[in-house]
């Protein structure tokens, strides 16, 4: 008669195998959280951090916290923050508009006058040291929402090379078929 392990012995495989089964599903886990530990530990060190730099979370005092979408570091080493009407149409329409000059060597905020909505503008360094910002916010779109009938695209074309064409808010644009739409805004 051919040799059958005891109930004991298919117990004691059965449950060696299954262990072997979820340290290998695990492993890949276990070898990642060891790397991220190992990562986080590494990144720590002041070693490191004096070669590479660092992050670290800047609590903003309430009274200067915006909704900034750009920041640049000056030449003073002075950090520039605008966020302009911060994507709020509300404080576009009012004529809020945010700027912030942190200072990160002594942790210093101060707001900075700002006359346009310079959200969604450009900005970068002139040679000199001064900061262009360039563009911003003109207005804010109609959402979907409040759309009741789209209109489409318009073409308006200007055929004279020497001068540029501006068309007056109320100006009444006319389709081929015949519907009207008056512009709500100088083009």
């Amino acid at each position: 008669m051919a040799y059958r392990p005891s109930k004991k012995m298919r117990k004691t495989l059965l449950g060696g195998g299954a262990v072997v089964v979820l340290a290998g599903l695990n492993a890949p886990a276990a070898l990642s959280f060891a790397e991220d530990q190992y990562h986080a530990y590494k990144i720590a060190q002041p070693k490191y951090q004096a070669e590479y730099g660092s992050w670290q979370r800047v609590d903003i005092p309430k009274e200067y916290r915006t909704n900034a979408i750009h920041a640049a570091l000056l030449h003073t080493g002075k950090v520039l923050i605008v966020a302009g009407s911060g994507n709020d149409e509300k404080n576009f329409d009012a004529g809020t508009f945010d700027t912030v000059l942190w200072d990160p060597a002594e942790n210093v905020f101060q707001k900075i006058p700002t006359p346009e909505d310079f959200f969604c503008g450009g900005h970068a360094q002139l040679p000199d040291g001064r900061l262009l910002i360039a563009g911003g916010t003109a207005r804010y779109e109609v959402l979907d929402d409040k759309v009741k009938r789209a209109g489409g695209g318009m073409r308006v074309k200007n055929e004279n090379p020497d001068k540029p064409l501006k068309l007056k808010k109320g100006t009444v644009f006319r389709s081929p078929s015949g519907v009207e739409y008056a512009a709500k805004f100088d083009v």
